[in-house]
């Protein structure tokens, strides 16, 4: 019912509404709700801001293995957004939502390693992670790769490779 009251289909839209059966299905364990949920609050559509609730809504679905959760998560502790800024807690989150497969969070712990940002700073590493997600068609990655090979950042320096 959250998402026929956020888009208005066969009922008036209306966040407040999509915010009360987000909330309902969120409080009952519902992953995709408290993702849901969380999202509304992020943006303050039919309830108050709140980066605190946001995070609780969020940790919720992510220690269910929601994987875009996880992601958002790291985000969250990434910038310090209802949260302690914490580089390490970030790539935590990422390497759980990589593990099942995230091209976003592989993508973003390339970008941790390319930077040094909360890891040892290691292009080689930051290739490998952005390959992961490059495979999956992750075009941010793929970007990222191109550069690398024609820097000779991590890899071999090949302009062909780079425009490949």
């Amino acid at each position: 019912m959250g998402f026929l009251h956020e888009e208005g289909r066969g009922v008036a839209q209306s966040d407040e509404e999509a915010v009360r059966w987000f909330k309902t299905a969120a409080e009952q364990g519902l992953a995709e709700a408290q993702l849901s949920l969380g999202f509304f609050i992020a943006e303050g559509r039919g309830v108050a801001q709140s980066d605190v609730e946001v995070v609780a809504w969020y940790k919720k679905a992510a220690t269910q293995e929601h994987v875009e959760a996880q992601c958002n998560l790291g985000v969250c502790y990434q910038n310090g957004t209802g949260v302690e800024q914490s580089d390490k807690e970030a790539l935590w989150w990422w390497r759980k939502a990589a593990g099942q497969g995230d091209a976003k969070s592989q993508c973003r712990i390339g970008d941790m390693y390319d930077h040094g940002c909360g890891v040892a700073r290691s292009a080689k590493e930051a290739f490998r992670w952005f390959n992961k997600a490059a495979d999956q068609g992750f075009t941010n990655a793929q970007f990222n790769i191109a550069l690398q090979y024609g820097d000779g950042e991590g890899v071999a320096q090949s302009h062909f490779e780079a425009v490949r």
